[in-house]
């Protein structure tokens, strides 16, 4: 097994994945048995591993270091991809879900997997796509803030996380110190951070939004 630093980062043609989802999609229509079907499910699983692991491997990446370019530009890209790919296999999904085999399918996977599948039906939806997009570049853009901030305290230079474990402190006068260190290295960048919360905070509340509307949609029908 390879080392996490040993693994080759490629990013793969994400428009032939969704075309193969697509293809995926019709051929679990086409199905004449459960084994068929199975077989379908499980060529999907793998192709969707590979891209995912890759999709990982940029972020963590990205995470350990905020200030590469080449990595904030391929978690960008998978920012805006994801969100697709994932509406196109809950459509696939729905399939399985309608397919005569869907007894056999529970019986090997599981009740509580199949549940999952219904439960993504009821919020998967093109109009969220866009929102689902902006709030993990909103997000992406907050851990960039933060994670660039830092500031010394005790001798050490800290960011926001390093502060956050002295905030935990038994001690009230380390957490009395450290909440203070926290304030004034808000205040070197007030406008930046607000602006990118407030963002972040109205898409996550339209996309709740649409979420309710779309559940209650399906309780209707």
């Amino acid at each position: 097994m390879k080392k996490f630093s040993e693994i080759e980062y490629v990013r793969p043609d994400m428009e032939a994945e969704q075309e193969k989802v697509r293809a995926y999609t019709k051929a679990l229509k086409e199905a004449k048995s459960y084994e068929e079907l199975r077989g379908l499910f499980m060529e999907e699983k793998t192709r969707e591993d590979a891209w995912a692991t890759m999709a990982e491997v940029a972020q963590v990446r990205y995470t350990v270091d905020t200030r590469d370019s080449f990595y904030e530009g391929e978690v960008q890209f998978w920012n805006e991809t994801i969100p697709a790919i994932h509406l196109l296999i809950q459509k696939a999904e729905k399939v399985i879900l309608e397919s005569p085999f869907i007894k056999e399918f529970a019986e090997e996977f599981g009740e509580f997997f199949v549940k999952n599948m219904e439960v993504g039906q009821k919020l998967a939806d093109d109009c969220i796509v866009e929102d689902l997009i902006e709030e993990a570049n909103l997000t992406q853009q907050y851990s960039k803030i933060t994670a660039n901030a830092s500031t010394e305290f005790k001798g050490e230079t800290c960011n926001f996380y390093g502060l956050l474990k002295a905030m935990q402190s038994t001690d009230r006068q380390m957490r009395k110190e450290a909440m203070t260190a926290w304030g004034d290295l808000m205040k070197r960048f007030p406008g930046s951070w607000m602006r990118c919360m407030t963002r972040w905070f109205r898409c996550a509340i339209k996309l709740r939004r649409s979420w309710d509307f779309l559940l209650t949609l399906n309780l209707f029908t």
